[in-house]
């Protein structure tokens, strides 16, 4: 399991209140789902937690041809399979 907190906040659309995020990445796809409807709906100091499965695990720097300068992204910059291995490998 890996995870991943932005440290910068976003704004919420329409509310004055600050967004942040956090990325959990698991092994296995069962272990994600457990995790998600353990948490989604919770509340923590009156704030709602929101999970749900993510759309990718590639740096949106790297999606869009360009180099990632960020020490800390914790997103994918190379290609891969299923199985985490880099495409041509065996």
């Amino acid at each position: 399991t890996r995870v991943t907190v932005s440290k910068v906040p976003m704004q919420a659309k329409g509310s004055a209140a600050q967004l942040f995020s956090a990325y959990l990445t698991f092994e296995k796809e069962e272990e994600a789902h457990v995790a998600i409807q353990a948490v989604d709906g919770f509340q923590v100091d009156g704030h709602v937690l929101r999970a749900s499965f993510g759309t990718t695990r590639y740096c949106r720097k790297f999606l869009d041809g360009e180099r990632c300068d960020r020490k800390d992204c914790g997103f994918l910059h190379k290609l891969v399979d299923e199985n985490g291995r880099s495409k041509g490998e065996k």
